[in-house]
């Protein structure tokens, strides 16, 4: 071995979300899903009304878990949060096609502040990831762009993108502005 380590497994179709490695421990499989699982389902965080998010979620590197910086609850070393955005030109017009754009920030920016689609910045470089919405889903039908669309599509690509549970994370707290 050189050193280096396979990522072609992360390779997926184009203008999906890909993993990003930033470890190079190896990937422990994913417990099946059965009867018994426990699932907490969501909640609604509450934040402090006289802390602002920054304050409450200051970005801190926790060593036991990763070498890499997250947005860390300051009452909970469990908890990191997500920051969640999306929009969407021509929202609703029936006239006019609408797309769409969606984003996540899940570190600081790093050096070089955005990582974005295709995700050409060296590995442990930046923290926000945008992408374009897809024009249609999973099983191939066609949707319009919407605004709460790309938000929602960015949830989705936020919770999907690392295995937040392998670094010990046992909550996600989500940030956005919709409702």
């Amino acid at each position: 071995m050189n050193g280096h380590h396979d990522t072609s497994h992360l390779r997926t179709r184009p203008g999906a979300i890909n993993l990003l490695p930033e470890s190079t421990a190896p990937r422990k499989i994913r417990k099946r899903l059965t009867r018994r699982s426990r699932i907490s389902t969501a909640t609604v965080f509450t934040p402090s009304s006289d802390e602002t998010p920054e304050e409450h979620f200051p970005l801190q590197t926790v060593y036991t878990r990763t070498s890499q910086p997250r947005f860390v609850n300051r009452y909970d070393s469990r908890e990191i949060l997500l920051v969640i955005d999306g929009s969407c030109i021509n929202n609703g017009a029936i006239s006019q096609p609408s797309t769409g754009g969606c984003s996540f920030t899940y570190k600081g920016t790093g050096n070089t502040g955005l990582a974005s689609f295709p995700f050409t910045t060296r590995q442990g470089e930046g923290g926000m990831i945008g992408f374009p919405l897809e024009q249609s889903g999973p099983g191939g039908e066609e949707h319009p762009a919407t605004s709460n669309r790309t938000k929602l599509r960015a949830v989705i690509a936020g919770l999907e993108f690392r295995e937040w549970q392998e670094e010990g994370w046992k909550r996600i707290v989500i940030a956005t502005d919709l409702e």
